[in-house]
């Protein structure tokens, strides 16, 4: 593998995916991320087994390939490279992982990328589409009252589902909402948004914290629609 990439391009990928990697792991190839370079596009993705990550951005591929690196070692050898630096990313077998920029040179070592668990997304035909303002909001005006008690565990997050309610006597029209609630047993933080009647079938599911405050990390620079795909057992955004 060898590619080239702006620092700032990389900066900012890396600044995303190293924290969902936990810091403390029991488990080596958790700490790492995995690089995959291909058609002159870099995708990085980490995992801590309950919340993954991928990212995409453009880059010079000179030659295809895919390797794992210590997540926490890359994302402080990028930030200090200086702003508007070029750096390469270069792994001949591997095992080694060698960052150039300039005149400065560094080598980390990797594990086996086949080691990396797999992400896989959900397949399922309950999506729906949320703009990135009402996501914020309704972010915003729950996550406070998450518990961080881990032995209610079922409260480490914010509860989300629909809520149908009707029309006028004479009316027909069924009003789909996305209600979240989140509380610690002290207080209680509900909202309601309005929905697109074309969401259907979609379960109710317990988001835990930490994708909440990582999705609401995200779409601090994003502005428009947010596509949700969930089964009862998983979420993606």
């Amino acid at each position: 593998m060898k590619i080239s990439i702006e620092r700032n391009i990389l900066l900012k990928l890396l600044s995303h995916v190293q924290n969902v990697v936990e810091k403390r792991n029991t488990i080596p190839i958790l700490s790492n991320i995995l690089i995959n370079a291909k058609a002159n596009s870099i995708t990085l993705s980490a995992t801590d087994m309950d919340l993954s990550i991928t990212e995409t951005a453009d880059s010079t591929v000179i030659e295809e390939g895919s390797v794992t690196t210590p997540a926490q070692t890359l994302y402080e050898i990028v930030r200090k490279i200086p702003d508007g630096n070029e750096i390469e990313l270069i792994s001949n077998n591997g095992n080694k992982l060698s960052v150039r920029s300039g005149k400065s040179k560094f080598s980390l070592l990797c594990l086996p990328k086949d080691d990396f668990p797999k992400i896989e997304n959900v397949s399922t035909n309950n999506e729906f589409l949320l703009n990135s303002e009402l996501l914020k909001k309704i972010i915003d005006k729950t996550r406070f009252a998450i518990s961080n008690e881990e032995t209610r565990y079922y409260l480490n997050g914010v509860y989300m589902h629909i809520v149908e309610e009707h029309g006028q006597k004479e009316s027909k029209n069924i009003q789909k909402s996305l209600r979240a609630v989140a509380t610690d047993w002290h207080r209680l933080a509900k909202i309601d948004v309005n929905l697109s009647n074309e969401a259907k079938n979609v379960p109710g599911v317990i988001i835990p914290k930490k994708t909440i405050n990582e999705v609401r990390k995200l779409i601090d620079d994003y502005d428009g629609d947010i596509k949700i795909c969930l089964d009862e057992s998983k979420i993606i955004f």
